[in-house]
């Protein structure tokens, strides 16, 4: 995989108001609250990587991270929008 891995989360600004929201703060805890990267596989061929966000995304590539496609639609009963 190389060092241009596209933004895999919703990247919503809406969710990214920590300071606003009195929720964890980045001076704290040196992280967001959302729009983070929770998991990430590799399949025995090392071409196939998936990446599951706290946003409730499920990115799969299928060529080493040159293109991604975010399958989270088609996982049953996985809530839209998740974190």
């Amino acid at each position: 995989m190389g060092a241009d891995l596209p933004d895999l989360t919703t990247n919503d600004p809406e969710k990214q108001k920590q300071e606003e929201s009195g929720g964890v703060t980045v001076d704290n805890s040196s992280r967001d609250a959302h729009d983070d990267l929770l998991d990430l596989r590799v399949a025995k061929d090392p071409n196939v990587i998936w990446v599951g966000t706290d946003d409730g995304n499920v990115q799969l590539t299928r060529d080493g991270g040159k293109s991604w496609t975010n399958v989270a639609p088609n996982v049953p009963g996985l809530p839209k929008g998740r974190g």
